[in-house]
């Protein structure tokens, strides 16, 4: 089954009934995939898997448009800034899952909303729409 957000563009993306991650940290973005630390101490991170493409991606979810090159990670791993254990990326200094900053990632978000439908705890978002 396919899905889209139908309001990827507008403000109810961020409601109660919409984002339940960007809504309950009072936030008008969306912090999926790369993370923030928000209030100084929270921190909302997923983690990062190798996927078949040999790229990383949050939650390991194949299809998402927003991945973090391997070279990238080699790099960083290179700089001890990451470690990979079992195939996931973890801070080098916390050893809790990786926070890439933006600036790392490429790709773009395709609206399919997988990252909506109850990862993390979190309830599928009203907005979310099947795609035949």
């Amino acid at each position: 089954m396919t899905t889209t957000c139908t309001v990827y563009f507008k403000r109810e993306r961020f409601s109660p009934e919409g984002c339940k991650a960007s809504y309950e940290a009072n936030l008008d973005w969306d912090p999926f995939p790369f993370g923030s630390v928000l209030r100084g101490n929270t921190v909302l991170r997923w983690p990062i898997y190798k996927c078949k493409d040999k790229n990383w991606r949050a939650q390991k979810f194949e299809s998402c448009g927003f991945y973090v090159p391997n070279k990238v990670v080699t790099k960083l791993v290179k700089k001890n800034i990451i470690y990979v254990e079992e195939g996931c990326l973890y801070d080098s200094t916390s050893r809790k899952n990786a926070l890439i900053p933006s600036e790392y990632w490429e790709g773009s978000c395709l609206r399919c909303g997988r990252c909506c439908k109850n990862t993390s705890g979190l309830v599928k978002c009203k907005y979310l729409q099947e795609i035949i």
